[in-house]
């Protein structure tokens, strides 16, 4: 039985580019995160790439963040009819990811993996 992908090829894709990075990073998936805990986060890092709507207010759909110098990302897709995303973090180095989950924490939804 051939297993579904966790994430979009473009995603993995992404990160062996920007890190020349093989075989395939860390994937660790987090809770959901809400509206405000996604724009805080691409307020303070750089938002490498999204897909988003544009209705009647800005809502991103889906994105991949770089997070500060270390070689980390962060994939997020919405939620369908919600204001929560998933997110996903792909690193070469899970010590390095413990700060940032600590910082997330108050924008984590109660819903479970």
């Amino acid at each position: 039985m051939e297993k579904e992908p966790i994430l979009p090829d473009y995603v993995i894709d992404k990160y062996k580019t920007l890190f020349n990075s093989f075989p395939f990073p860390n994937i660790v998936r987090t809770r959901n995160i809400t509206r405000e805990g996604l724009y805080s986060l691409i307020e303070k890092n750089e938002l490498k790439w999204s897909y988003s709507n544009f209705v009647q207010s800005h809502d991103y759909v889906e994105g991949i963040v770089g997070w500060g110098k270390t070689p980390t990302l962060i994939y997020f897709s919405k939620v369908e009819n919600e204001y929560t995303y998933k997110l996903y973090i792909l690193t070469n180095n899970l010590d390095n990811i413990k700060m940032l989950l600590v910082a997330l924490d108050k924008f984590f939804t109660i819903d479970k993996i």
